[in-house]
């Protein structure tokens, strides 16, 4: 690679009598390619740092007629003011001393006489052409087909459509269904014409007669039921205000006999659409989307009711057709979106839990593990994509939930049953999801494994039952903290400090003091120096660093670590979605990087549509004492994963956050005792970035009670009551 030093660089290291350091540096930098130039640097977005002795030497690598080149700007001393305005904002410090001094003019001409002088550099090669399709948007745009009518489920139908006695009889139902719609139809046909619009031309909900299906007697306005043999379902079908769709056929349960008005009743009980009477009846009310989907459980395109078969396989897919919110379809809709300046891919996705996060993830991976083996158009593709779809999470709970959730949508999800053919089945795609730390153990060579003996592996909990004098095993004993100031600290902060900076934050060698105060942003330091010297100097120093560096025990850093220093990873995977990445250090985004196939190819200059990287993170779940900040997590990222894939800038790649509002999980009292919780945060530790969520689903749920020994409860009342029952402590 070329590199270019300014006229102020080359002073500078004279004048710090570094001269000879900087010409050894600059020999071999020439000698290699861009990616393996980035990994003698840590990253400062947009600029490249460099230490050696007490100076900071600072670089940006930038592109000159499609020629990467490294311009050597800046050398800080250690402490400097200067320095410390640089590290705080280095886009602003750079827009303001470095920018200047890059005269495209003259770098060009530069350029051409090194290129002369010098012997051609290494270039990584150009994306393959068979590698392009994984750059191109996930495929969930919302579909939009005028005059067409959506299928709703309620809980409830699903519920009971899973049972052998209904599903058994499923024909029966499917052709119940097909009539109900085919009036829908005629409904649509009607509005065509016309008619369904008041005097000011504004559409009206138009109800159907009792000569058009059964009513039962005293039934719910807009409420109907349909059916022959012992075969019923209740339904609804209304139109809505949105152009989107024409109206919603609204299946809310089946039945093997006629239904009594009290059953009726408890069906309207149990989805909250309605009371058994007009006093609180959802379904006679004039609705959108928006208020009508909550109810809903699973929703899909009437026109999959033309092929019985694709029908069925939605009815027998647990989970794989959910009747998505609007923020959960506007998120898939942008990041689905083609054109250039919408923000698509990498997404970072921040939500507490039940805010869907998860199932987001599960969409868009569902997309890419689907077009390995198929076009957009559903065509099985002659072979495969070169390349393979990556879903990494250390909860291998997790990863079994979002294996199963893959697989469910790709077999029964409408748009996947839609686009392929009949019988043509999914490969197997198991080992496109891994645990975190399995996979880094597995690419370790064989001799390299007896040093991560599992026995001796030291997870968070263990840490913390070591570090409170707790003795998991006889074998732990003797490695059980004894020092005071194990309570001067609390084990979480200390977790913190030695996983994120001291061992996690760069590579070949731990962080000190010196280089917490004078190296890291400001934004970016969690606690205070005070707090990490103590630390430093006793939890680290006197405790955990001999167990990890002597005694043979490890942790996920010193894995990955090791991972790095050897290589021994292969870039195989085109698209990598990671799950609770909230706390992920500098390291495994090195590393996640590295897996990256699509790192070893020069991108080109023009703006990337996607490119396939995904997180998603808890902000309750982190271990950094402050909370989850996106303004300070996001440097790591810039770092670490766009300057990666785009060192010059060129493509103009962003990450794209977004924040979850909705709770899809709990009830609105548990929604809105929790953001009671959440605002005392906010006032008491002055947490601006909290934000309360919306519940989701409505319906019919107790209301979070308080108990108080002695007044409302019982002692002895209590410890029956909370027998087996795990108690989460806010």
């Amino acid at each position: 690679m070329y590199v270019y030093r300014t006229f102020g660089f080359n002073d500078k290291a004279e004048r710090y009598g570094i001269q000879a350091r900087i010409d050894s540096l600059c020999a071999e930098l020439e000698t290699q390619r861009i990616d393996e130039v980035q990994t003698r640097f840590e990253r400062i977005y947009p600029y490249l740092k460099r230490r050696i002795l007490n100076q900071r030497l600072i670089g940006r690598i930038v592109k000159i007629d499609d020629e990467p080149l490294l311009c050597l700007l800046e050398i800080f001393k250690r402490g400097d003011r200067n320095y410390e305005e640089f590290l705080n904002d280095p886009i602003e410090y750079g827009r303001s001393h470095l920018e200047s001094q890059l005269n495209e003019s003259q770098l060009r001409d530069w350029l051409a006489v090194a290129k002369i002088e010098q012997h051609p550099t290494q270039q990584l090669p150009e994306l393959p052409s068979t590698l392009r399709p994984w750059l191109e948007p996930p495929g969930w745009e919302i579909e939009t087909t005028t005059g067409d009518w959506v299928i709703y489920e309620s809980e409830e139908w699903v519920r009971r459509f899973s049972k052998a006695e209904i599903q058994n009889a499923w024909e029966t139902y499917y052709q119940i269904i097909l009539k109900i719609n085919n009036d829908a139809g005629e409904l649509a046909h009607r509005l065509e014409n016309g008619d369904g619009y008041n005097s000011e031309g504004e559409r009206e909900l138009i109800s159907f007669t009792e000569a058009e299906t059964q009513v039962v007697t005293d039934s719910p306005e807009n409420v109907k039921l349909d059916g022959e043999s012992d075969r019923y379902i209740l339904y609804s079908k209304l139109t809505t205000y949105d152009s989107t769709v024409e109206g919603v056929l609204f299946l809310l349960a089946p039945f093997d006999h006629k239904p009594s008005p009290e059953e009726i009743a408890e069906v309207g009980h149990r989805t909250g659409l309605f009371d058994g009477s007009n006093t609180t009846n959802i379904l006679s009310q004039q609705l959108n989307l928006y208020e009508l989907t909550p109810f809903a459980y699973r929703s899909y395109p009437a026109y999959l009711l033309a092929d019985e078969e694709s029908w069925l396989a939605i009815e027998r897919g647990k989970e794989a057709n959910l009747a998505l919110s609007p923020e959960e379809e506007q998120i898939l809709q942008s990041v689905s979106s083609s054109s250039v300046g919408n923000d698509s891919l990498p997404l970072f996705i921040n939500g507490r839990a039940g805010s869907g996060k998860s199932t987001m993830l599960i969409y868009l991976f569902a997309d890419y593990c689907y077009r390995k083996y198929y076009t957009k158009q559903g065509h099985r593709r002659p072979e495969p994509l070169p390349g393979k779809p990556l879903f990494l999470t250390y909860n291998e709970r997790l990863l079994e939930v979002a294996r199963d959730g893959v697989k469910r949508l790709l077999s029964s999800h409408h748009r996947f049953v839609a686009e392929r053919n009949q019988g043509d089945e999914i490969p197997n795609i198991d080992r496109c999801f891994q645990p975190f730390g399995t996979f880094l153990f597995n690419l370790l060579p064989p001799q390299e494994r007896e040093r991560f003996n599992p026995q001796n592996y030291i997870s968070f909990h263990r840490f913390k039952q070591l570090y409170q004098g707790e003795i998991p095993s006889e074998s732990l004993a003797k490695i059980v903290l004894h020092l005071p100031q194990g309570r001067r600290y609390s084990p979480e902060i200390c977790w913190h400090v030695i996983r994120s900076f001291i061992k996690g934050y760069r590579q070949g060698e731990f962080m000190t003091p010196e280089d917490y105060q004078e190296d890291i942003p400001r934004k970016e330091r969690t606690i205070d120096l005070e707090k990490f010297q103590g630390i430093y100097d006793t939890i680290w120093d006197r405790w955990y660093k001999r167990l990890t560096t002597e005694e043979g025990y490890w942790d996920d850093q010193d894995l990955i670590a090791k991972v790095l220093e050897l290589d021994c990873y292969r870039p195989d995977y085109t698209a990598i979605f990671c799950d609770e990445a909230q706390d992920f250090t500098r390291l495994e985004l090195q590393l996640i990087m590295k897996l990256s196939l699509l790192s070893q190819y020069n991108l080109g200059y023009q703006p990337i549509h996607s490119l396939p990287f995904a997180f998603a993170g808890d902000p309750f779940q982190t271990l950094n004492p402050t909370g989850f900040h996106w303004s300070s997590t996001q440097a790591s990222f810039d770092a670490e994963v766009i300057a990666a894939i785009d060192p010059t800038d060129q493509l103009k790649l962003a990450i794209n956050f977004q924040e979850l509002a909705f709770n899809y999980r709990s009830s609105r009292a548990i929604v809105q005792f929790t953001n009671l919780i959440q605002l005392w945060r906010h006032v008491l530790f002055d947490i601006y970035e909290l934000q309360p969520q919306t519940a989701w689903h409505p319906g019919n749920f107790p209301e979070p009670q308080k108990f108080i020994l002695n007044q409302n409860i019982s002692v002895e009342e209590l410890a029956n009551y909370i027998k087996d029952t795990i108690i989460v402590v806010p």
